[in-house]
């Protein structure tokens, strides 16, 4: 490295062990977004990384395991919600992660959420599963898994309209996950999509299915991902009105044909 050449923000001893370079890189991360966990809360996030890493090996639950990327991509690009303002004035009682793959949004904001009970929905069996194992190895009695499609569990008397807060990252268009999401918010709720940088012409292109199902336009927020600084944006939606019987329709056509 030339003298004049800055440290990358990445750069920890080679000799370190994985889990010790998560929890540095986690470390430095959540102190750019000054965001404050306990120390059993960075300890899960440890647990987790390690549940991750192995269990990827045989599942390939996501597409790198190495200890920058869970802690950057997925585990801090999940707790970036909580930077954004996006839950001001909100008492987040009930949410639902739709279509929680291995955990992300869903396990470290249930992590930073401990107040807040928590579904994370998958209905890939081998995610699930995995899913269930970290629930019970982390110790996070505030969340459970369901291995049910969503469109389905939408119609379920005691999971519609019943929860606060619903969030998906990596499913879909804004269309489909305002038909897949809205259902499951009570009157008053909030919708959220982790999404990439430009995304406005996405958003605008859901307008009609946010307001079919019940929705409005909250606001959009621009951010940026610690250390790395990529580009993403923070979707949200108000619920404003209960969601009409017929939606979600049945599986598979919000995704195939999305509301326009």
């Amino acid at each position: 490295m030339s003298e004049t050449a800055a440290a990358s923000p990445l750069d920890v001893p080679a000799d370190w062990t994985p889990e010790r370079k998560f929890q540095e890189i986690m470390a430095r991360a959540l102190a750019e977004m000054n965001l404050h966990l306990s120390p059993m809360q960075a300890e899960q996030l440890r647990s987790l990384y390690e549940m991750l890493a192995e269990a990827n090996e045989t599942m390939n639950l996501v597409g790198e395991a190495s200890p920058e990327a869970i802690a950057l991509r997925h585990a801090a690009d999940s707790l970036l919600l909580l930077t954004t303002g996006a839950l001001d004035g909100m008492d987040v009682r009930y949410a639902i992660d739709v279509g929680s793959g291995a955990g992300f949004p869903g396990l470290p904001l249930a992590i930073a959420m401990p107040e807040t009970t928590w579904l994370l929905v998958e209905s890939t069996g081998k995610k699930s599963r995995f899913l269930e194992e970290a629930v019970r190895s982390l110790g996070l009695t505030n969340t459970s898994v369901s291995g049910t499609r969503s469109e389905a569990l939408a119609h379920n008397a005691v999971k519609r309209e019943s929860y606060d807060l619903a969030v998906f990252r990596a499913v879909s268009t804004c269309a489909t996950i305002c038909e897949l999401g809205l259902p499951f918010l009570k009157t008053g709720g909030r919708l959220v999509a982790y999404k990439g940088p430009d995304i406005q012409t996405e958003v605008d292109e859901a307008a009609v299915a946010a307001r079919t199902c019940g929705g409005v336009l909250r606001t959009v927020v621009s951010t940026r991902l610690p250390l790395l600084h990529h580009g993403r944006s923070i979707a949200v939606w108000d619920k404003v009105f209960s969601t009409p019987e017929e939606y979600p329709r049945r599986e598979g056509i919000p995704h195939q044909r999305p509301l326009r």
